[in-house]
């Protein structure tokens, strides 16, 4: 189980797995369209698709002659449910400043400067 945990944070370290990831979030994509969404070529894609397929964090199906690539919805949560356990004081403190500055859940980048208070996390850890 930790080397599957280890194989899922080297895949989340790329900004490109991360955004291939968000795009994923939002529907099923043939790889042509998630390369030209994300900005990556062709084979950076597959190489970047390869260690999320690596981590069962998507999943893909042949549709004729085109592959199309699906988040694997379940095995994220999982992962962020471990995270969870592994630092439960982050997560406490996360959903803490999420809610007294009203970020939504889904809102990227968020414009809100942190405050320099010590019990409150960077927005990028959110």
């Amino acid at each position: 189980m930790a080397a599957h945990q280890d194989e899922i944070f080297k895949a989340m370290a790329d900004p490109n797995r991360r955004r291939i990831l968000g795009e994923l979030c939002r529907q099923s994509r043939e790889a042509g369209e998630l390369a030209r969404m994300v900005g990556l070529a062709p084979n950076a894609l597959s190489f970047h698709l390869r260690a999320l397929k690596s981590a069962d964090l998507v999943s893909v199906r042949r549709e004729g002659r085109y592959l199309r690539y699906s988040l694997e919805a379940d095995r994220l949560e999982s992962w962020r449910r471990q995270i969870d356990q592994l630092f439960p004081l982050a997560s406490s403190r996360a959903g803490s400043f999420a809610a007294s500055h009203a970020i939504e859940p889904d809102e990227s980048e968020s414009s809100v400067e942190p405050q320099t208070n010590s019990d409150q996390l960077p927005t990028e850890l959110l």
